[in-house]
């Protein structure tokens, strides 16, 4: 791996910190910049150091680092929200792999945002029906789940996606001119 991609993936691990920062209540989960960040790693720095990028913000923040929405720590990973840190990673993978090739479309950064999209869903809800139903002792059902878990945030992840869609359209090209 060349350093380039190491500076790059610790670069898009530390924005994913800051866009963390930057949230608004809606209900028991914040909106945050996240989503945004996660996608525009793996578009433009493709599924592997998209992926890595966000590895190393989780990393940081179970080291103690105070990166999460909630701050950090080894015990995050008890909360039940933790699964959509997790799908960070394969969000960021699934934009970059349907991302590959010369120069993607508009409509295809979108399509992927969409799926990636998707992909953090099915991570977080999941560990979200894990999460109350053995470890806060409280099961809510699947239907429940993506009431609270998927529902609220459709709109606006919709709206980030085609920002980043949008953002990555128009950057990645001069990116890759900017290498030749």
């Amino acid at each position: 791996m060349q350093t380039r991609g190491i500076v790059l993936s610790a670069l898009y691990a530390v924005l994913t910190a800051l866009a963390a920062r930057i949230s608004v209540p809606l209900g028991a989960v914040p909106v945050t910049l996240q989503v945004l960040v996660v996608l525009l790693s793996g578009f433009l720095l493709g599924k592997k150091l998209g992926a890595l990028s966000q590895v190393a913000y989780i990393a940081m923040g179970l080291f103690g680092f105070p990166v999460f929405t909630t701050g950090g720590g080894i015990q995050s990973v008890l909360s039940p929200t933790f699964g959509y840190i997790l799908g960070f990673v394969p969000m960021a993978w699934c934009a970059g792999r349907l991302t590959e090739g010369e120069r993607p479309g508009f409509a295809r950064y979108l399509l992927a945002g969409v799926a990636s999209v998707a992909v953090l869903y099915a991570a977080g809800a999941t560990f979200l029906l894990w999460n109350m139903t053995w470890i806060v002792g409280k099961p809510i059902g699947v239907v429940r789940v993506i009431q609270i878990g998927v529902l609220p945030f459709i709109v606006v992840d919709a709206v980030k996606a085609v920002v980043a869609a949008s953002f990555a359209w128009k950057i990645r090209p001069r990116l890759r001119a900017g290498r030749e």
